[in-house]
């Protein structure tokens, strides 16, 4: 599904997960995409919106990521720190 954030077929990164307001037990994801969006994702979106998780295997370049801030973030995708590569 093409929205303002993403292309349909897209790839994408989880970067985080947080608690739900809504849902404590359920949580949410925050993702970043290949072209540099990124967006987070309710628990019953990603089953919707993403259409191959990985089974959840990280990325190996997601291994050992911490999100500390939207700005950083940004800064980790401009110098390439993320690796989009389909999932095996």
């Amino acid at each position: 599904m093409t929205t303002a954030i993403c292309q349909a077929g897209e790839l994408g990164l989880v970067y985080e997960t947080y608690a739900s307001q809504l849902h404590p037990q359920q949580p949410g994801v925050s993702v970043i995409f290949k072209r540099g969006g990124f967006d987070g994702f309710s628990y019953r979106e990603p089953a919707t919106m993403l259409l191959n998780t990985g089974e959840g295997e990280l990325e190996p370049s997601m291994i050992d990521y911490q999100f500390t801030n939207v700005m950083n973030l940004c800064r980790d995708y401009e110098q390439g720190r993320f690796h989009f590569s389909p999932p095996q």
